[in-house]
C-alpha cells in the first residue's frame, strides 16, 4: 500500500490496500490517518528522511 499526502490541499490518494500489509488488525482509514499524523511530524520537525530518522532511533 502507498500513501500520499498532500497537507497544504489536505488530501490522501492510496494506491493498493492493507490486505498487502498482511494480518493486522487496523481498516484503511486507520493506516491513513496514521500516515497522515506521520506525514504532519516529519513536516513540523523538518524531517526530510523518515528512514534516517527511525534508524538513529532504533541504534541510538
Amino acid at each position: 500500500m502507498t500513501v500520499f499526502v498532500d497537507l497544504k490541499t489536505d488530501t490522501v490518494q492510496v494506491q493498493g490496500d492493507v490486505d498487502d500489509l498482511g494480518d493486522l488488525s487496523m481498516d484503511t482509514d486507520s493506516y491513513v490517518d496514521m500516515f497522515k499524523h506521520q506525514a504532519e511530524f516529519f513536516i513540523e520537525n523538518n524531517i526530510s528522511n523518515p528512514k534516517e530518522y527511525y534508524d538513529k532511533l532504533i541504534n541510538g
